[in-house]
């Protein structure tokens, strides 16, 4: 349940307005004290979006890249999207999560360089690809690095559905351990899951790196 005043609704887009009006209940439990100390005590609330914590896990494993390897493992300042579209809010049905998952793949995976890692994997097959190399760098330290990196690869299958249109099956969801019950599902929070299930797949590689 996520409560709001009507007034800060008005202020938005239209877009946003609609979102939020598919969405309008009223509060059976009484107004959350978070929504209390952010409008009435002027309090900042302990919480941290899933968004946000998708960026704290790129600039920690960065940052531990960095200072394992000296070199960074992302490109800086490459992405070729908006911040605004990573936002689990502009998921409202099962195209549009297909959709979020291709621009979580242009934000994060499509800006780890590639040249970077080879420098770490030259041995490998050249003709491998910055995922496999970091999963290959990385088994070295943890032989689960496999199940842990899944997630990138799960949403870069996820983006192909998005550019290609083809047949929206459920099987990518499976595999991040998202169930879709076949009625009618709450999109933006399985957007939130998928941004944070990405976020926790970086800060544990991020951990594997620092061992």
């Amino acid at each position: 349940m996520v409560n709001v005043f009507i007034t800060d609704v008005i202020k938005l887009d239209s877009y946003y307005q609609r979102i939020w009006h598919a969405y309008n209940c009223s509060p059976s439990g009484g107004v959350s004290n978070e929504l209390l100390a952010v409008e009435i005590a002027c309090k900042t609330v302990n919480t941290t979006a899933p968004e946000e914590l998708l960026d704290y896990a790129i600039e920690e494993l960065n940052s531990s890249y960095n200072k394992k390897y000296g070199e960074y493992v992302f490109k800086q300042s490459d992405s070729k999207l908006s911040k605004s579209k990573i936002n689990r809010f502009v998921s409202i049905s099962k195209s549009d999560c297909f959709t979020l998952c291709k621009n979580l793949n242009i934000y994060v995976t499509e800006r780890f360089d590639l040249e970077v890692l080879k420098k770490q994997t030259s041995n490998a097959d050249k003709k491998l690809g910055s995922l496999k190399r970091l999963e290959l760098l990385l088994s070295q330290k943890d032989g689960n690095v496999h199940n842990i990196i899944s997630p990138l690869f799960i949403i870069y299958d996820m983006r192909i559905v998005d550019s290609h249109d083809v047949d929206e099956d459920n099987s990518v969801f499976d595999r991040l351990g998202i169930k879709l019950t076949g009625n009618e599902e709450n999109y933006v929070v399985i957007g939130a899951t998928i941004i944070f299930l990405l976020a926790k797949c970086l800060h544990d590689l991020a951990e594997i790196i620092n061992k």
